[in-house]
């Protein structure tokens, strides 16, 4: 159980919307309402400019926790709004297109194991824009995209995934490779290391030559020694 106190709460609820624009033309509209005191009671729409009775009269009821409603097209709609504490009001939404200016993405490439996932994060300018992020992948074998955007590696391969809000689109680069191939991605990396480990051996070599002549330098002069020493001894 949570208890507050709400002291000189006279402040009515505010809305922030965002309209999604579909396919076919229809809108998805979240009123997002905000009541940082006493909280959002409830929330009404009626399409058209209407006064407060008449949206309370024949105004659709929303969820104050999801206040989201179909649009069938461009219109304006009249959202009465109300909190705990009886401040209240009426507020015109319009319901229109606003088109994408800017869009980022979190990758421009990216490696997968055959069976593996993942899920590009997306950042579509300005915030309150209509268009909803369509996902395309150009080889649907290599890898597909389900409909909450997880991308799903299947076969060895390259392809391209493409990402488009409104008319802006960027690109990823997608390559899938074998579960073992894929641990040791990045190349640059597997390369460095299979590098300084044929310049080790090398050095190995080098090295057990230098021991060899090493050895053979010190029997020469044990052979060396030996002929002096018996050089020197008196003969019989």
């Amino acid at each position: 159980v949570h208890y507050y106190v709400v002291e000189d709460d006279k402040t009515p609820p505010t809305l922030s919307p965002i309209c999604k624009r579909s396919a076919e033309g229809s809108f998805q509209v979240d009123l997002r309402p905000k009541d940082l005191e006493s909280g959002v009671k409830s929330l009404l729409c009626l399409a058209g400019i209407h006064t407060e009775q008449e949206v309370l009269a024949g105004g659709l009821l929303l969820d104050p926790k999801n206040p989201v409603f179909l649009s069938p097209n461009e219109n304006v709609y009249t959202v009465f709004v109300a909190d705990f504490r009886g401040n209240k009001a009426v507020i015109e939404v319009p319901v229109s297109y606003t088109e994408t200016t800017s869009l980022f993405v979190s990758t421009q490439s990216v490696t997968l194991a055959k069976g593996a996932s993942f899920t590009p994060k997306i950042l579509a300018l300005p915030l309150n824009n209509s268009d909803t992020p369509l996902i395309t992948i150009a080889s649907e074998e290599i890898a597909t995209c389900s409909e909450d955007g997880v991308i799903t590696a299947h076969l060895e391969g390259s392809t391209t995934v493409t990402i488009t809000c409104g008319s802006v689109t960027k690109e990823i680069a997608l390559f899938v490779k074998p579960e073992k191939a894929a641990k040791e991605y990045p190349a640059k990396t597997t390369s460095a290391k299979d590098a300084s480990g044929e310049n080790a051996s090398v050095e190995n070599s080098s090295s057990e030559n230098t021991s060899a002549e090493n050895t053979s330098a010190e029997s020469t002069t044990v052979e060396n020694t030996s002929e002096e020493n018996t050089s020197s001894e008196p003969s019989s």
